[in-house]
């Protein structure tokens, strides 16, 4: 069973998934919101959010929080390092 398959996406949009799934398992950059998010910046987060996401920012942070590598979140150093890691196919983690 891959990460993926524990994930509870809470009521993060179907439509921002792939981007977190490219950004966690091969560290590809997403966006600038979900940069803002993995990056743990609040107000970032919240300045480039459409209306749908603004609404459901904590929701964002449960998703770190319970499903989400720890070592791929919390800094804008965190969120340097796992791109630069090549996300978990970079380390060495099975992606299936």
């Amino acid at each position: 069973m891959s990460w993926f398959d524990k994930v509870n996406w809470l009521d993060v949009p179907e439509r921002m998934r792939p981007g977190i799934v490219r950004y966690v398992e091969r560290g590809i950059e997403p966006g600038y919101f979900l940069r803002a998010i993995f990056q743990n910046d609040l107000i970032e987060a919240a300045r480039r959010a459409d209306d749908e996401n603004a609404e459901i920012l904590p929701s964002y942070a449960l998703l770190m929080l319970r499903s989400l590598p720890a070592a791929c979140w919390g800094s804008r150093a965190d969120y340097d390092a796992w791109i630069a890691r090549g996300g978990l196919v970079g380390i060495g983690e099975e992606v299936t």
